[in-house]
C-alpha cells in the first residue's frame, strides 16, 4: 500500500500522493512538555526526526515571511558532495522559543558530529573499512550547523519514520488480513539515477544506514531484542530507468501476453546470437538529471527474463534546467513588459540587479527575500507555464494570470496576492520607485504561444538527449520509453521523434501507457500512469517481488548492479566540456583491469579547477561534474604560477567480490587524490597546499532554488 506521511503540524492530514523533496527543519508540538517531566515520561511522544518533507515542507516555507534565516533545502540529493558543517545555525520552524532548541533536537545530538553524520555509522564504517580512521570527528554535535549531505540523511530519517508508524496504525490495520499481527519493515528500496556516480552512491548507502540507526538510537529500540526490533534490509541496488523498463515488461507480458515471454520477444524484439531477445532503451527525463539505460532482455524457458545491460548514461541537464530557463526567457521578460506598460523606465536593470546574482554590500536577509521570491512567485508562474503547455497545441497562444497561480486575499483596499507582504514588496517596491507606481504582481498576465516554450525545452535538453539518440540508434533499440515528469511535454517527445530512433509507435510515453487495477498510482478513469515519476517506486516494488513472488513472471535481479560510467577524467572548461588536451585519465574500465596498480598524471594549475569525467572518447560528449580542486591557503595563491599538480589514481582489487566490495572497486575509478604538487619553479609545496573535493554541482555552489539567482540576457 501507498505511503502516507501524516502532516505533524496538522495531524487531520495525510498525503497519499508523490512528494516534493523539499526538507524544513521543524519542532513537533506533542503537548504540554513540562506534564510529561512531572510524569516522569519526559520522551513520551517524541517523534524521531528534525525534518519535515513533501506538502508540510512545502507549506512552512509558503508561511514564512521572506525575512528568516535558512531552515531548510529544495533538494538535498543536489548537495551530498557537501560534507563541510555551516557557517551559520540552521533555524527550526515551529519553534516558538528560537534561543532554545527543539526537544528532538537535543535528543538527536547525542548521535551526530557536527557534520550532521551519526556516530554509529562512522563507528561501523572505520570497523568495516569503508572511511579513514579519524577522519571525522566522533564528538556529538552542539550546534544545528550540520552539512547540506547530512540533510539527506535527515530526510530519509523523516520518512522512515513515517513507514514505521505507517504499519502500525490501529486504524490501517484494522482494515486488513490479521490485524492483531504486529507488523515489521523488513526491507527498503532506495533506486538512484542511472549515472549517479559511484562516490554519491557510497554518500547515499551510508546516509541511509545512518538513518535506520538514529531512528534507533532515539527511539532506544535494540535491534537484538526480537525480531520485530531488527534492523530493515536495505536495498540501494537498481536504478530508476530500470525500474522504469520493469513496469513496462510486467504490464505487457502478464497482462497483454499471459505471460508468454517468447512470444512477447518474437513480436516486439529481434533474433540475437540465435535467440529471441528485446532490447529496451529508457530516456528518464527527470527534475536534476536526465538518464539513458539500455538494456537487452533474453528469456529461460519462456519463464524466467534475464537482463544484460548494454549502455548507461547520466546527464545534469534536465527538468529543473527548464523551469530557470522559462523564468529567465519568459516569466522574467513579461514581468518587464508589464512593468514598462504601468510606466516603469529602466525595468531591465532593476530585475537584472534584483535576479541577476550577489552586489556589493548585499545582506543576508536581502539574499532570503531573493529566494523566497523566485521559490514562492517567479517558480510558480514558470511550472504554470509548462503545465498549460503539456496541454496546447502547437502555435496555441497560452494566457496564464499571476493572480490564478498564486492565489489572492481579501484586503481593506481591495484583493491582493496570498502572499506576505514583505515578499511581495521584493518586486513591487523597486518597480514603484521605477516609475510604475500602481504596478503589483497581482496585475501580471504571461501571454506566451507554446512554440516560444517548445524552444526553450529544445534548448536545454538537445545536447543531452541528441548523445543519447546516437547510441541508441548505434545499438539497434527495439523500443524506446520516455519517463520522468518532464516527458510529459509535447517537445521533449517530439525531440525524440524526430531524431528516427525507432518508429513512432515504438516510442512509448510512460504517462499515457494503460496499466491494470495493480498499479497505485493510475488514473482511475483511464488506467493511465498519469504521472510518469511513480514508475521508479513501482518498479523497484517489482524487482522486490520479482525473483519469486509474482505469478507468471521470474526476473534475474543479480544483473542489475549500478556501475561507474567514469571512462575518461579531465579538466572541464567554462563551457562545461573536456577538451582532449585536458584529460587525465583515458579508457578506464576495471573489467579489463588486472594488476590493481595505482596510476599518475601531472597537471598544470593557474587557478581553480572542475573535474569531471566523460563516458565516451568524444571531445563533444557531455560531462558531468566530479571534483573541485582549488588553493587551500592564500600562500599557495601567490606561488610562481602555475603549479604542477600530482593526481594519483588508486588501483582496485580485480577480485572483488560481494555488493560492498563491488561498490568499493567501482568507486576507485572516480576516487582521486593529490600525491605531490611544486610550483613553477620547481620548489615542493605541501600535499593539502591544493584542495582536491568531491563536488558534482558544476562550476556554482548553490542551486538556483536554492538563491533565486536566474541566467538571463
Amino acid at each position: 500500500y501507498v505511503l502516507e506521511p501524516r502532516d505533524l503540524s496538522r495531524p487531520e492530514y495525510s498525503y497519499p500522493q508523490l512528494l516534493e523533496s523539499r526538507d524544513e527543519f521543524s519542532d513537533v508540538n506533542m503537548g504540554r512538555e513540562d506534564l510529561l517531566r512531572r510524569a516522569g515520561r519526559a520522551n513520551a511522544f517524541l517523534w524521531p526526526s528534525m525534518v519535515r518533507v513533501g506538502p508540510e515542507a512545502m507549506r512552512m516555507t509558503k508561511d514564512e515571511e521572506g525575512t528568516e534565516t535558512v531552515s531548510g533545502l529544495s533538494s538535498p540529493k543536489r548537495y551530498l558532495w557537501d560534507e563541510q558543517p555551516r557557517d551559520q545555525d540552521w533555524r527550526f520552524q515551529n519553534n516558538d522559543n528560537q534561543q532554545s532548541l527543539p526537544v528532538i533536537a537535543r535528543s538527536s545530538f547525542r548521535f551526530l558530529n557536527a557534520h550532521g553524520d551519526v556516530i554509529s555509522q562512522v563507528q561501523e564504517e572505520e570497523k568495516r573499512r569503508l572511511r579513514r580512521r579519524n577522519e571525522v570527528s566522533k564528538e556529538p554535535a552542539i550546534r544545528p550547523r550540520f552539512s547540506r549531505s547530512a540533510m539527506f540523511g535527515f530526510m530519509l530519517t523523516e520518512l522512515f519514520a513515517h513507514a514505521l508508524v505507517q504499519i502500525n496504525d490501529p486504524a490501517g490495520r484494522a482494515g486488513r488480513t490479521q490485524s492483531s499481527v504486529p507488523r515489521r519493515l523488513r526491507k527498503i528500496i532506495l533506486t538512484l539515477p542511472s549515472a549517479t556516480p559511484v562516490q554519491e552512491q557510497a554518500i547515499i548507502r551510508s546516509r541511509a544506514e545512518g538513518a535506520l540507526r538514529l531512528i534507533w538510537s532515539i527511539l532506544k529500540i535494540n535491534p537484538e531484542r526480537s525480531p520485530i526490533s531488527a534492523l530493515p534490509e536495505l536495498v540501494v541496488d537498481w536504478d530508476e530507468a530500470s525500474c522504469s523498463q520493469l513496469v513496462y515488461l510486467y504490464t505487457q507480458i502478464t497482462q497483454r501476453f499471459g505471460g508468454d515471454l517468447r512470444g512477447y520477444m518474437e513480436l516486439m524484439g529481434r533474433e540475437r546470437n540465435n535467440a529471441p531477445s528485446l532490447r529496451l532503451a529508457t530516456i528518464d527525463v527527470g527534475g536534476g538529471t536526465t538518464d539513458l539505460m539500455i538494456t537487452t532482455y533474453g528469456e529461460e524457458g519462456n519463464q524466467l527474463l534475464k537482463p544484460q545491460q548494454n549502455f548507461r548514461e547520466g546527464f545534469r541537464t534536465a527538468g529543473d534546467d527548464i523551469i530557470a530557463q522559462v523564468v529567465a526567457d519568459i516569466v522574467l521578460p513579461e514581468i518587464r513588459r508589464s512593468m514598462e506598460h504601468a510606466g516603469g523606465r529602466h525595468c531591465h536593470e532593476r530585475i537584472m540587479e534584483l535576479f541577476g546574482g550577489d552586489y556589493a554590500g548585499m545582506d543576508e536577509q536581502s539574499r532570503q527575500a531573493r529566494r523566497q521570491y523566485g521559490l514562492r512567485v517567479l517558480t510558480p508562474l514558470a511550472v504554470a507555464v509548462l503545465e498549460a503547455c503539456e496541454l496546447a497545441h502547437s502555435h496555441e497562444q497560452m494566457n496564464i494570470k499571476a493572480s490564478d497561480v498564486l492565489g489572492m486575499r481579501g484586503e481593506d483596499d481591495g484583493a491582493s496576492i496570498d502572499l506576505p507582504r514583505s515578499i511581495i514588496n521584493y518586486l513591487d517596491g523597486p518597480a514603484r520607485s521605477a516609475g510604475a507606481e500602481n504596478w503589483t504582481i497581482g496585475m501580471l498576465q504571461i501571454d506566451v504561444e507554446r512554440g516560444a516554450v517548445d524552444a526553450i525545452i529544445r534548448n536545454c535538453l538537445a545536447q543531452p538527449i541528441g548523445n543519447m539518440a546516437e547510441v541508441i540508434a548505434h545499438l539497434g533499440c527495439d523500443v524506446v520509453l520516455l519517463t520522468g515528469r518532464p516527458s510529459r511535454l509535447p517537445a521533449v517527445r517530439n525531440l525524440v521523434q524526430e531524431m528516427l530512433v525507432v518508429s513512432p509507435d515504438r516510442l512509448i510515453s510512460m504517462h499515457r501507457f494503460r496499466v491494470d487495477g495493480w498499479y497505485p498510482y493510475r488514473d482511475v478513469i483511464t488506467n493511465q500512469i498519469g504521472d510518469p515519476k511513480s514508475t521508479v517506486a513501482v518498479g523497484g516494488m517489482l524487482l522486490s517481488l520479482a525473483k519469486n513472488r509474482l505469478a507468471n513472471f521470474k526476473f534475474d535481479t543479480d544483473k542489475l548492479l549500478m556501475k561507474s560510467t567514469a571512462r575518461h577524467v579531465g579538466v572541464m572548461n567554462p563551457s562545461g566540456m573536456i577538451p582532449v588536451d585536458q584529460v587525465i585519465f583515458a579508457d578506464i574500465d576495471l573489467d579489463k583491469e588486472s594488476s590493481g596498480q595505482d596510476v599518475e598524471a601531472t597537471i598544470q594549475m593557474y587557478a581553480a579547477n572542475q573535474i569531471g569525467f566523460r563516458q565516451l572518447k568524444l571531445a563533444r560528449w557531455t560531462t558531468t561534474p566530479l571534483y573541485r580542486m582549488d588553493f587551500a591557503n592564500a600562500q599557495i595563491a601567490n606561488r610562481p604560477m602555475p603549479l604542477k599538480v600530482t593526481i594519483r589514481r588508486r588501483g582496485s582489487d580485480p577480485d572483488a567480490e560481494g555488493q560492498e566490495e563491488i561498490l568499493k572497486a567501482e568507486a576507485m575509478k572516480e576516487a582521486l587524490e593529490i600525491s605531490e604538487v611544486e610550483d613553477a619553479e620547481g620548489s615542493p609545496c605541501k600535499q593539502d597546499d591544493v584542495r582536491l573535493r568531491l563536488h558534482t554541482l558544476g562550476l556554482q555552489n548553490d542551486y538556483w532554488l536554492d538563491t533565486g539567482i536566474f541566467r538571463m540576457a
